[in-house]
This record gives C-alpha cells, sequence and structure tokens, in this order.
C-alpha cells in the first residue's frame, strides 16, 4: 500500500467524514445518515471457486468500507479512491461488489446447514425463499485534474459492434457511481473538512483564486485535522508540505495550513531569485569566456560583482 492509498483510506474512515459524502453525494444534501449508524467492516473481499483441486481464489482489498444502518435494515457501502482515470472501473467495481454479496451467500448457506432446515430446491440453493442479501454499494471518489472520460457502467466497456438489440437490451448492466470531484457542484454543502479539501483542490491549480478561498476560509484551514492537511498534500502534489508538518502543529494536532503556505510560497520566491542569480553568474562566465579573459580575471570579476567568497566563484567556473 502506497502513501497516498493510506493517506486517502484514513480520511474517509473516519464516520462523520463517510456520512457528509453519502448525504451529499448521495442523498443531495439531505442530512440522511450520521456517523453514528456507520460501522467499519474488513475492507478484504475474497473467496475460493471452482471445483475440488481446481479452485481459485480470487479476492481483493476495498479502500474502505462500512455498514450503514438504516432502521430495521442495513446496506453495505465502500468507497473507492482514484487519483487517475480507471477504464476498467465498473469491472472492478463488479469484482467488489460480487465478492461482497458471494460471502453473505456463504454464511446464509452455513446457517442453513447448521440449522438442517431447508429442502427441495431451497436445500439444493442453500438460499431459502425468504432469504435476502443485503444490497452494496460503491462510491468512486475521482480527484484527477481531467474530467473523468472512463466508463460508467460494464455497457460502455463491451464491444456492441454487430450485435442485434434484442441481444443488447438482455445483456445484464452494472452501472457504477462515480463522484468527479474536481468538478463536484455540492462541495458547499459539505458540513466536515472535506468541504475544505474538496475546495481547495477545485481551486489549486489557480495560485490567486487559491489564495482567496484560504483567506475566506481561514478559521478552518488555521487548525485543520492532521489527515486533511494530508489529503491537500498528496491530492494536489503539494509534496513540501509534508516534510515540516510538525512546524505548523498545535497542541492538539491541529494543522495550520495558512501558515505552511505563506512559507512555502516565501520558500518558493527566494529559491527562484536564487535561482535567477546563478544564471546571471554563469552568463556573465561564459561572456567572459568567449572575450578570452583569464580564468584568474573571471574569478575575480564574479566574486566582486556577486560577493562570493573563492571557492563558491570557483564551482562556478567549474560548470
Amino acid at each position: 500500500m502506497g502513501q497516498n492509498d493510506e493517506i486517502t483510506r484514513r480520511f474517509w474512515a473516519d464516520n462523520a467524514r463517510f456520512a457528509d459524502i453519502l448525504n451529499v453525494g448521495i442523498f443531495h444534501g439531505k442530512q440522511i445518515i450520521k456517523g453514528s449508524q456507520l460501522h467499519s467492516k474488513d475492507t478484504y473481499a475474497g473467496g475460493l471457486f471452482g471445483k475440488l483441486k481446481k479452485k481459485v481464489q480470487i479476492y481483493g482489498y476495498r479502500d474502505v468500507f462500512k455498514t450503514a444502518d438504516f432502521g430495521v435494515n442495513f446496506a453495505l457501502i465502500g468507497i473507492e479512491n482514484q487519483q487517475e482515470i480507471h477504464y476498467a472501473m465498473p469491472l472492478k467495481v463488479w469484482k467488489y461488489d460480487f465478492l461482497g454479496y458471494e460471502e453473505q451467500l456463504r454464511k446464509i448457506k452455513k446457517m442453513h446447514r447448521s440449522k438442517q432446515d431447508l429442502s427441495g430446491a431451497e436445500y439444493l440453493s442453500g438460499f431459502s425463499r425468504r432469504d435476502k442479501l443485503k444490497p452494496t454499494l460503491t462510491i468512486v471518489l475521482y480527484y484527477g485534474k481531467e474530467p473523468w472520460d472512463g466508463p460508467m457502467c460494464l455497457a460502455d466497456m463491451l464491444d456492441w459492434k454487430a450485435i442485434p438489440k434484442e441481444i443488447q437490451n438482455k445483456v445484464v448492466d452494472y452501472p457504477i457511481y462515480v463522484l468527479d470531484v474536481q468538478r463536484f457542484s455540492g462541495t458547499e454543502e459539505l458540513c466536515t473538512d472535506a468541504r475544505l479539501v474538496f475546495g481547495f483542490l477545485q481551486r489549486h491549480e489557480s495560485q490567486n483564486i487559491l489564495e482567496q478561498y484560504v483567506r475566506d476560509n481561514q478559521e478552518g484551514f488555521t487548525e485543520l485535522e492532521e489527515d486533511a492537511y494530508d489529503m491537500i498534500s498528496i491530492l494536489t502534489n503539494s509534496q513540501d508540505l509534508m516534510p515540516d508538518k510538525q512546524e505548523y502543529m498545535n497542541e492538539r494536532g491541529e494543522v495550520n495550513m495558512c501558515k505552511a503556505l505563506e512559507d512555502m510560497k516565501v520558500s518558493a520566491m527566494q529559491k527562484g531569485k536564487q535561482e535567477e542569480r546563478e544564471q546571471s553568474i554563469m552568463i556573465l562566465v561564459e561572456s567572459l569566456r568567449e572575450l578570452d579573459i583569464p580564468e584568474e580575471d573571471i574569478l575575480r570579476k564574479i566574486e566582486e560583482k556577486y560577493q562570493l567568497t573563492q571557492e563558491e566563484a570557483a564551482e562556478f567556473v567549474k560548470k
């Protein structure tokens, strides 16, 4: 598991954030589910399929997987994080969902074998007319810069050329739900710090717009949860924010992103000035060489002009 995967998984493992994205992304802003109704499940999905010695193991690991209680019933809901477009995403989601349903079926069959309460066709199925599987939903959170142009259902991946409509209409499809974060219109409806993460990501390509957004939300960005800070760092590819994180952290473990961004901006300006200065020195050295100026005179010239030590000047002349 890479660092980015671990950071995104840890962020959405939080029940309040998970409920937030469900309420806004699925229930269109209605507060249908609370964090207290969510319970984490093992992210492993797998099983053995086939006959006797020819059994094959199929497995995978979801990013985040939870049960969502709805009164007398519950659903199973997973989140898959994608920083790049996945052109076989319907099959990836289908595999996880299928393995989850298969696990439910195995448990029901085991229960009936223990009770020995089935007969006839139900016995052969290991599943009675009254048995039901719990519905499963997988939400794909896509963070990429380019709009999602991958398949939105299994049918989008199939070659329908010359296939009669009558056949097409009978082929079982499998649609998926992709939330394209950078183009998500419901960001401001989010109630947790997911709003700040999404808002930052949607604006990070424009420095002026981003700086205004951070100023407008200064209270939140001044005391940002560490895992939200980490999410912003990896999703915007701002790796410079990670090494010095402890410098901006208060006693509660919250990070002052406003100060971190300001320091990063100052550091970038200083680095730019330093690079510009070094380029100017190299241009002068090359110009003096073209005039056949002796090396010792070149050294003295750049020492005086740029206030360099003999060692520093020698390094430029060697290049």
